[in-house]
């Protein structure tokens, strides 16, 4: 009787459990790369805003010196 109970419905609950952990787990793997990369593009695009500031403070130290450096 017990084996018949664990063949017929623990085993498969089982699988369907372990399939259901990988799922979950490549979801999980997925938003964490996502979001990764999301804060990557972010800093860089911080990052090209600081060197555009830059080129722009060096532009109009340029002007007020009358010419090139």
């Amino acid at each position: 009787m017990m084996a018949l109970f664990v063949k017929d419905f623990l085993l498969p609950s089982l699988g369907l459990c372990a399939v259901i952990a990988v799922v979950v787990a490549c979801a999980a793997w997925l938003g964490y790369v996502i979001n990764s990369i999301a804060r990557s593009a972010d800093a860089l695009e911080r990052i090209a805003d600081a060197l555009e500031d830059d080129e722009d403070v060096e532009d109009e130290d340029t002007e007020k010196e009358g010419g090139a450096k």
